[in-house]
């Protein structure tokens, strides 16, 4: 197809094609945009400024045909567009075709024209030597489904019902806790099922309603889950809980669920609060899933997997070391951590100062969190990564959960890019990831200075 661009009639300009329109006004007879879908800039070839661009650059009974996606993913959209059209050209209609390679396996045209008196769906000529158009194909790709035809043409939606059908036994209530970075992922994914009805539960009653914004089947409330009525109604009005909040309230979260008989789902590690409760969860009948996200979670897997093959093969594990770490491509990894948080910031940088212990030549080793930093290593996967590697909490009851009594060494430990424990050790140092605040008023809003002052136990902040 690219050799017909050296073709004597073809003229290639390359530019801003909104400046080439406004600049070539009665020009054209036929223009054909063949755009992305519109997302990001692409948006604007959606909007009534560009087509207004097209009808200008047209001569008197010229004619457009537009991108105008798939009929059975984008009908809102298709509308809207008919709609604008024909507020720009005297007939504006909306036609198909099939193609096996797009979503759904059709794609759309917006196909307009200057000419009051013409009919686009009756070819003016015919084309020989076609492999697929026909002038039976061209009037047919106006003819549309019924559904389509009914909502782009007589307000009427009559569209099929896509997945499956939704009734009151197969309807689930979720109540989501929470607000953090990854509550609105949650939330898009609870809500891809049609017979999931999702209540987001926060704090504050705004950002719940900014969490829920554009969601279906979402309620958004407020709820204070210090309050512990409130918080065991909330819970017994659904099937299941999705707990974002922080791991300190999880507990409790699991003792409301045992109460309504609500299942419960976390991405936080078992606290030993928590496990206290597995006896009444399982006495009432529920399921509290958690350790779900990378590490801890996609990490068990594969451990189990993995030493499941080994104990069936008659093989026994002697060293069992297992780095994970949530990570930011390299070309996005420039700033001083190499990290971007994806998760609760506070939590993040606190978990930097818990202690670890773990199994090395059969002897357990412990490191208090003030120096865990000191203890990170250089750790090779790969030449093109410059990972280090240090120990995540307490790896030792692992070799009884895993059943791996056999096993020598058991170290499970966090990666990061070189540069980072560095970094994290100095601010320790500071005083930043001091928790209590020692030496502050946070309500005068003190600034860098004066917090780096405070964690270094200094009076002056004058850098003179």
């Amino acid at each position: 197809m690219s050799s017909l661009l050296s073709d004597p009639r073809v003229t290639v300009h390359i530019g801003d094609g909104f400046k080439f329109l406004s600049e070539n006004e009665a020009t054209y007879d036929v223009i054909v945009t063949d755009s992305s879908d519109p997302v990001g800039p692409a948006e604007s070839l959606f909007q009534k400024p560009y087509f207004q661009l097209l009808h200008d650059a047209l001569r008197e009974g010229g004619a457009i045909s537009t991108q105008g996606e798939c009929q059975w993913i984008h009908l809102p959209l298709i509308k809207d567009l008919m709609t604008m059209t024909k507020t720009i050209f005297p007939v504006a209609d909306y036609a198909f075709t099939t193609i096996p390679t797009y979503p759904s396996g059709q794609i759309g045209f917006m196909v307009c024209s200057k000419d009051a008196s013409r009919d686009l769906a009756t070819p003016l000529r015919s084309v020989e030597g076609c492999r697929y158009w026909s002038p039976e194909v061209h009037k047919a790709a106006f003819v549309l489904p019924e559904f389509a035809k009914a909502y782009l043409k007589e307000d009427r939606d009559i569209r099929p019902l896509l997945g499956p059908k939704v009734t009151s036994e197969t309807r689930k209530k979720v109540l989501l806790l929470g607000s953090g970075y990854v509550a609105r992922p949650a939330a898009d994914y609870i809500v891809r099922k049609p017979n999931n009805e999702l209540t987001i539960a926060c704090r504050t009653l705004k950002s719940a309603r900014d969490l829920a914004e554009s969601l279906p089947r979402t309620t958004a409330i407020s709820l204070d889950v210090n309050n512990s009525a409130a918080l065991e109604a909330q819970i017994a009005a659904h099937d299941v809980v999705v707990s974002l909040i922080p791991y300190t309230h999880h507990a409790s979260v699991i003792k409301a669920a045992i109460k309504g008989k609500t299942h419960v789902v976390t991405t936080s590690y078992v606290s030993p609060a928590m496990r206290e409760l597995d006896a009444e969860a399982k006495k009432a009948g529920i399921v509290v899933f958690n350790e779900i996200g990378l590490d801890p979670g996609i990490d068990h897997l594969y451990a189990v997997k993995t030493i499941d093959e080994v104990h069936e093969k008659g093989g026994k594990i002697k060293e069992f070391l297992s780095y994970c770490g949530g990570l930011p491509s390299p070309p996005a990894s420039h700033n001083p951590l190499g990290y971007k948080f994806s998760w609760s910031s506070r939590g993040v940088l606190l978990a930097l100062l818990n202690s670890a212990a773990y199994y090395s030549g059969g002897q357990r080793t412990e490191i208090p969190g003030s120096e865990l930093m000191s203890h990170a290593k250089p750790y090779y996967i790969s030449p093109a990564y410059a990972f280090v590697a240090y120990p995540n909490r307490d790896s030792t009851p692992f070799r009884e959960w895993y059943n791996i009594p056999e096993a020598d060494t058991v170290i499970r430990g966090t990666l990061r890019y070189q540069g980072f424990p560095e970094f994290i050790a100095a601010l320790v140092k500071i005083g930043w990831l001091n928790a209590k605040g020692d030496g502050v008023d946070a309500s005068k809003q003190p600034t860098y200075a004066a917090l780096t002052a405070a964690g270094l136990g200094i009076q002056e902040t004058d850098e003179a």
